[in-house]
C-alpha cells in the first residue's frame, strides 16, 4: 500500500504544479485576450484545456489512490461528479439555437410575445 501513498503524492503534486502553472499564465481569465476564458494564447483551444483537465484528473486520481486512508474519498467523488456528468452530458448533447441579432426597428414592429419568444 506504500506505492499507492506515492502515486497518490505524485498525482497531487503534479496537479499542484500544473494548476499553479496556468493561474501564474493567467489561463483562466486572460486579461491580454479580451473576451476570452480558459486559453492560454489567442486560438487556443486544446492545450490549455488539455492541461485543465489533465490536472482534474489527476486530482481525482489522487484522491482514489488516497482510498485507504479515507475509505469515503471513492463515495464523495461519486456523489459530487454525478450532477456534473448530467450537466456535462446535457450540454453537449442539447440542440443549439443560432441567434440572429436583429435591429430596433423589426423589434419594435413585432408583438410581445415574439419578442418574449426571441428571449
Amino acid at each position: 500500500m506504500e506505492d499507492h501513498r506515492r502515486y497518490a503524492w505524485l498525482c497531487s503534486s503534479l496537479a499542484l504544479v500544473i494548476l499553479l502553472t496556468l493561474y501564474l499564465l493567467d489561463f483562466f481569465l486572460p486579461p491580454h485576450i479580451p473576451g476570452a476564458w480558459f486559453c492560454l494564447f489567442r486560438g487556443d483551444k486544446f492545450v490549455g484545456r488539455f492541461l485543465l483537465a489533465l490536472a482534474i484528473i489527476l486530482l481525482l486520481l489522487a484522491c482514489l489512490f488516497f482510498a485507504k486512508e479515507y475509505p469515503t474519498i471513492p463515495l464523495a467523488i461519486t456523489i459530487f461528479f454525478s450532477p456534473v456528468s448530467i450537466v456535462w452530458i446535457r450540454h453537449v448533447t442539447m440542440p443549439r439555437e443560432e441567434y440572429r441579432s436583429h435591429d430596433g426597428e423589426v423589434l419594435r414592429s413585432k408583438s410581445f410575445q415574439n419578442r418574449f419568444a426571441m428571449l
